[in-house]
């Protein structure tokens, strides 16, 4: 046989050979490991990769948070459930196609028996892609079906293990708890380390999600001891610390801590520094413990390493001088914590939620608020900390409103009271000041080189940015400017600075470039700058000016006491009702007591000092405040409330409710009047009681009746945020949002002839011809009942405390209305004072509720729509 036909028949033959060991029907040694191997070491074997590759972009995209549990396995679950044939991750995806493939290819069920022994790892490796691509119901059903189809696989206790960990996914922990406490009292003794940690540490997170601290601690203490992967013993004893720190065992905590150091490079660095911080935290901030806590966050602060962690570190010192009333360097801290521009929203939400604390303490309200405002562009609008803070900053708005009128009112009062003489003093230290800042920046621009000056404009007049030598601010300086725009002084030393360097800018983008603001000439610019200014000549610093600005009347000054007083009271409120800073509001009220205040402000500010320190256990005090309103003032509710007499609360709870009683019957009659005259006296006697916002509520509906919406709506609006309890809040919230804010949006409708829609014909009286509308009204009533005008109606409509209408209703149109107003003057209906107005139905709701009718009047004409 030649050599040619020899190989002919060898490659034959091995052919036959190939295609016969292929086959998935024949049950021969051969046959099985042919599969079996194919499966392991090509398809399974790249599925495998494909399958590490998505398990690891997965952990190197998950961040975890240490301010919260940990999870034992980094996954960041979707919202949506997807299907098993959804897949997003296309590692996962591949690995999927491989294990489909293999299973099809080389599953060899023969007689109901599987004979490839590696068919059950192919569904095994199905299961945990579509798992970690979040398919859980499709990872759940290649589960059961090893479950169901292998019952004698070596991976048996593995499927029964990533079962449960499907169904913890699913929400379902009580059933996998019970799955898995099944596989470990049956099968622990077989199971490999691995498994048996992984089957530990997931019923763990079960007993975590039914919130069974407790019970989850022993299966993590085993999940430690039975895995060899440092990466997972890190992260189980970090979880267990976190457990034993929220069931107050700090020292069983520490333990854990300890044990993660130790492990130190081999293990991820962020779990050695988390751990060092927890352990400092469960350090006692007491005078033994206060240099080892220090010493620590020192430490980790000068290791070059921990420069990504940097933000937490200064976080925990701050912390740490927070704690120990060092409030300057905690604030100096937490400002540095924000610098390092971590991407820990939680942290930054933290720095500026801390800050804003510290500020709202300080009395620095602005600033209070910009850091409350940056918390809250961090949070979830639909969290509870979103909603506390949110109303802690609608309280702020107004006690900064209430600071500034204190400011306001206390400064000028002041000046008020000083002499001529030290008026003049104080003023010309003032302008004395501003005049050293004006000059010293003259100083400086006239040191300017001349040819300095020629280049920066001739460069400015092709386009290019100007540059300029900017003053050097020593620390302290920078220290004193720390809050610009809350300091008049710099702020206005800022704007003389820039005024020097670049003149008038215009406010428009690229505002360095000097050809957009027009510079006049190189000589020009010059000249100004070599000109010869005088400062005592100029009248930002004439001290007369800002004397003469000083009010001098009796009654400007009582109203200014008066703005002071009323004030600190509404202060004094809003810190003991809504944010019950008892002492910031007892501070209010004293203040204010010293004052000498309106007899309406003594008596109710006497009674909240007395409920502050009620209410923060002062009994001395609260014993003297008792004794004083009882004494001055025995037959007020606030004495009767305080001694605790019930025959004589009962007394004035009966007198309260006759007079809101009274009161508003005479809303009701239409006598705003003299119901807001009583209302307001209540309201002063009342003030610190729950009833007032019976009153307040009451007097926003009488002002909108007088005075328009406009006028009422701030009214609602405070009582909303000073009363946010009460009923009376609540109706005015209603109010608002469904009657007042809609009608203040609405603007002026058209006429037409055409138009289907309701019309008025009204026409305007004086309140004091009341007499001689009604008979009008009366002549109105005959014509309308004569005519068998029976849609129409007539109603005499309070307008305003000067005037009142008489309007027709149910007219259809337009044409309608003047129609009717044509037959009134025909029969001698006639108004011998105002003439009879047209009027739209939406347009009369507008005027009625503005107080526009002159308005309308005007535009009458130009609302019509030319037929």
């Amino acid at each position: 046989m030649t050599t040619q036909k020899f190989y002919k028949t060898l490659f034959f033959l091995l052919g036959v050979f190939f295609l016969w060991s292929c086959s998935r029907k024949s049950d021969k040694f051969i046959n099985r490991n042919w599969h079996a191997l194919t499966t392991k070491y090509n398809t399974l074997y790249n599925g495998g990769v494909a399958y590490d590759n998505g398990r690891k972009s997965l952990i190197d995209n998950y961040t975890d948070n240490y301010w919260k549990q940990l999870p034992v396995e980094r996954l960041e679950l979707r919202d949506e459930i997807l299907l098993a044939t959804e897949a997003t991750n296309p590692n996962f995806s591949k690995a999927e196609e491989k294990a489909i493939k293999a299973i099809q290819r080389h599953s060899m069920e023969i007689d109901g028996i599987e004979r490839n022994y590696q068919t059950d790892e192919a569904f095994m490796l199905l299961g945990k892609a579509r798992y970690f691509d979040q398919r859980f119901m499709g990872a759940l059903e290649a589960f059961n079906y090893v479950l169901y189809k292998y019952p004698t696989s070596n991976s048996i206790n593995k499927a029964r293990v990533w079962r449960a960990k499907t169904q913890i996914r699913l929400g379902n922990d009580k059933g996998a708890i019970k799955a898995l406490r099944k596989v470990l009292f049956e099968d622990a003794i077989s199971m490999k380390p691995e498994e048996l940690s992984d089957a530990n540490i997931m019923l763990a997170q079960a007993y975590i999600n039914l919130k069974q601290k407790d019970s989850a601690i022993s299966p993590i203490k085993t999940a430690i001891q039975t895995t060899k992967d440092n990466e997972k013993k890190g992260r189980y004893h970090y979880i267990l610390g976190q457990l034993y720190n929220k069931i107050r065992e700090r020292d069983s905590a520490n333990m854990q801590f300890d044990a993660i150091i130790k492990l130190n490079r081999r293990i991820p660095r962020a779990y050695l520094i988390n751990a060092y911080l927890a352990k400092a935290r469960n350090l006692e901030i007491e005078s033994e413990d206060q240099i080892a806590f220090l010493d620590i966050l020192n430490e980790l602060e000068s290791n070059w390493e921990n420069r990504p962690f940097l933000d937490k570190i200064y976080y925990e010192k701050a912390i740490f001088f927070f704690g120990i009333d060092s409030i300057n360097q905690a604030e100096y801290y937490y400002k540095k914590s924000l610098d390092t521009k971590t991407s820990d929203t939680y942290l930054h939400s933290l720095n500026y939620e801390t800050l804003s604390r510290i500020c709202f303490n300080d009395q620095r309200y602005e600033l209070s608020g910009k850091y409350m405002d940056s918390t809250l562009s961090l949070l979830d609008e639909n969290s509870k900390r979103y909603r506390v803070i949110n109303k802690k900053r609608e309280y702020l708005e107004d006690i900064i409103h209430n600071q500034y009128k204190i400011q306001f009112s206390d400064s000028i009062l002041k000046l008020a009271k000083l002499s001529k003489q030290d008026q003049t003093a104080f003023f010309l230290k003032y302008t004395d000041s501003l005049k050293k800042i004006k000059q010293k920046e003259i100083k400086r621009q006239r040191n300017i080189k001349a040819n300095d000056i020629l280049t920066q404009n001739s460069v400015g007049n092709n386009g290019k940015l100007i540059t300029t030598t900017t003053p050097t601010t020593t620390s302290k300086e920078a220290s004193a400017q720390q809050f610009y725009f809350y300091n008049p002084t710099q702020v206005e030393k800022g704007r003389y600075q820039f005024q020097a360097i670049f003149g008038d800018r215009q406010l428009v983008d690229n505002w360095k470039i000097a050809s957009i603001n027009s510079f006049e000439s190189v000589q020009e610019s010059v000249e100004i700058i070599e000109e010869d200014y005088d400062v005592e000549k100029d009248p930002t610093f004439k001290v007369s000016d800002y004397i003469s600005k000083i009010p001098n009347d009796p009654k400007v000054i009582d109203s200014l006491k008066i703005t002071l007083n009323k004030a600190r009271f509404d202060l004094g409120n809003i810190f003991k009702e809504q944010l019950k800073e008892y002492d910031i509001a007892a501070v209010q009220f004293e203040k204010l007591l010293k004052n000498n205040p309106e007899t309406s402000l003594i008596l109710p500010s006497k009674y909240n000092l007395f409920k502050i320190y009620q209410a923060i256990g002062n009994f001395e005090k609260e014993a003297i405040w008792k004794a004083d309103i009882i004494k001055n003032y025995p037959n007020s509710r606030y004495a009767a409330i305080a001694s605790g007499n019930q025959k004589l609360i009962k007394k004035v709870t009966d007198n309260t409710d006759q007079s809101y009683t009274t009161i508003y019957k005479k809303y009701q009659n239409q006598d705003y009047t003299s119901a807001l005259a009583l209302i307001n006296t209540e309201i002063d006697k009342y003030a610190a009681e729950p009833i007032v916002a019976k009153y307040l509520l009451l007097k926003a509906l009488i002002i909108c009746k007088l005075e328009g919406v406009s006028m009422a709506k701030p009214l609602l609006e405070n009582l909303v945020l000073t009363h946010p309890k009460s009923e009376a809040a609540k109706k005015a919230k209603t109010l608002l949002e469904k009657t007042i804010t809609p009608i203040d949006a609405l603007s002026w409708g058209l006429d037409s002839l055409s138009q289907k829609t309701n019309y008025k014909l009204v026409t305007a009286f004086r309140n004091a011809e009341r007499s001689k509308a009604a008979s009008l009204l009366f002549q109105v009533d005959t014509l309308v009942k004569n005519r068998k005008y029976f849609q129409l109606k007539t109603s005499l409509d309070f307008y305003s405390k000067d005037s009142l209408f008489l309007t027709i209703h149910g007219l259809r149109s337009l044409s309608e209305a003047k129609a009717l107003k044509g037959i009134s003057y025909s029969v001698n209906v006639k108004n011998t004072g105002s003439s009879w107005v047209e009027i739209s139905s939406e347009n009369y709701i507008k005027v009625l509720a503005h107080k526009n009718f002159k308005t309308y009047f005007k535009k009458k004409d130009s609302l019509l729509i030319s037929q």
